[in-house]
């Protein structure tokens, strides 16, 4: 997908994510800051962060093998 996974954690109030932020991360990172900040200070912030929502991917459990697998099999494929 290559888009950040950036806002709120469903189910965890008051918990905020900004993650996948490695290599552009560092040119982003003002603009992810802000974000986290406005989230953590207002509940809410003036930008769309549709296509960052972190359950984009569906309900993961980390600890299921199948999860882990996929996770493996990806990184072993990246350069």
């Amino acid at each position: 997908e290559g888009q950040f996974g950036v806002g709120s954690v469903t189910d965890v109030v008051g918990f905020y994510v900004a993650a996948g932020c490695c290599g552009a991360g560092i040119g982003a990172s003002g603009g992810v800051g802000r974000v986290i900040a406005d989230l953590a200070m207002e509940g809410e912030t003036g930008f769309d962060l549709e296509s960052f929502r972190t359950d984009r991917f569906g309900r993961i459990d980390a600890f299921s093998p199948e999860w882990r697998n996929r996770c493996a099999n990806a990184r072993s494929v990246k350069g």
